[in-house]
C-alpha cells in the first residue's frame, strides 16, 4: 500500500517552445511574449508531496520550485501548507533545444536551518505537458518523493 502511494506523487511541468505562447495555460504567471530562441517552462503544480516540516499534526510542507536547465535557472514563489501545492509559475529559458535537459527541485522552505530537498526530477526540453515523478537525493536516494 505504501509503494502505491509513493508512486502517485508527482509535480506538473507544462514546456512550451517560443513563440508558440502559452495561450492555454491560463492562471499562470509568466513574463511577456517568449523571443525567438526561448522556452517557457511552467511548473503548474505537485501531488502527494511527502511530509517534511514535521511541525505539527495537520501542517504539510511550505514548498518551492526550482527548474534549470545548465547554467540558467528560476524559482517559484513559496506556496505554503499543501501537499498539493498549486504553483502556477512559468519562466523563460534560453538557447534549448530538444537534446536539453530541464532538471526540476522542490524545496520544502524551513525557518530555522537550510531549506530542504523534497525531490528533483528531470524531463528533456520539448514542448508538452507532462507529470515528472521526483526522487529523493542524498541519503533517500531513488526514493519515490512526489510528482
Amino acid at each position: 500500500a505504501n509503494g502505491a502511494k509513493m508512486a502517485a506523487m508527482a509535480c506538473a511541468l507544462l514546456l512550451v517552445w517560443a513563440a508558440a505562447a502559452l495561450a492555454g495555460a491560463s492562471g499562470t504567471q509568466r513574463p511577456g511574449p517568449p523571443d525567438a530562441g526561448t522556452t517557457v517552462v511552467c511548473a503548474l503544480r505537485g501531488r502527494s508531496l511527502p511530509d517534511l516540516d514535521n511541525a505539527a499534526i495537520g501542517d504539510a510542507d511550505d514548498s518551492f520550485v526550482l527548474v534549470s536547465a545548465g547554467a540558467q535557472s528560476c524559482s517559484s514563489g513559496t506556496v505554503t501548507n499543501s501537499a498539493n501545492p498549486r504553483w502556477n509559475f512559468c519562466c523563460e529559458l534560453q538557447g534549448l533545444n530538444a537534446l536539453d535537459v530541464v532538471r526540476v527541485q522542490v524545496f520544502e522552505v524551513d525557518v530555522f536551518r537550510e531549506d530542504q530537498l523534497i525531490g528533483a526530477g528531470e524531463t528533456p526540453a520539448t514542448g508538452g505537458e507532462r507529470w515528472v515523478t521526483l526522487r529523493g537525493e542524498g541519503r533517500r536516494a531513488g526514493v519515490p518523493a512526489g510528482q
